[in-house]
């Protein structure tokens, strides 16, 4: 038997285009909008579990959410999310800092398994020119799989964290994210 091409698609929350929010009011969009979901609060304590990781380390980063968590799929699967942060955190000589970075980045997806949270950081704000396009070329080629549906390229909205202040994670934590 043949598998379909494509996961079933569900609308997107947010019309095209970027849209700025904090953890908290992710939490009402994203989690208090479907009181029939029973894994939304789950993938919400994840993300926010991480975003609290981000907050102690005083990585200043904007992050794109996207995957079925950002769309009206009452069981969402998980969330997808890029960090965008500035090369100079590539300097910082911290073990905790270069763990982190592993962890998120690393082949097994240990950030899937454990908070349904799909993660990669991009640093940005290389010293030479060709790196600095290689990341632009990064960039787009995220908003390209961020912005639009996959079959049928439906454009859609994407959540921006922006994390140069960690506001909001305590409030999304108090409303039902969890512990480190």
């Amino acid at each position: 038997m043949e598998k379909p091409a494509h996961k079933p698609e569900f609308p997107p929350i947010l019309d095209q285009g970027f849209h700025t929010l904090t953890p908290k009011e992710v939490m009402e969009l994203c989690v208090t909008a479907f009181p029939d979901s029973t894994i939304r609060a789950d993938i919400m304590a994840g993300l926010t579990t991480i975003l609290e990781r981000i907050e102690v380390l005083e990585m200043v980063c904007e992050i794109w959410l996207d995957g079925s968590f950002t769309t009206q799929k009452i069981e969402p699967d998980d969330v997808d999310f890029i960090v965008f942060a500035p090369m100079s955190m590539l300097e910082v000589e911290s073990p905790e800092l270069n763990d982190f970075i592993h962890w998120m980045n690393e082949n097994e997806d240990e950030p899937k398994k454990l908070f349904r949270c799909h993660t990669q950081i991009v640093f940005e704000g290389a010293t030479s020119e060709y790196a600095n396009d290689v990341i632009s070329e990064t960039r787009a080629h995220y908003r390209s799989i961020f912005g639009f549906s996959v079959a049928t390229h439906e454009p859609k909205g994407i959540v921006v964290l922006n994390l140069t202040e960690a506001e909001g994670v305590e409030e999304a934590k108090s409303d039902g994210g969890s512990e480190i």
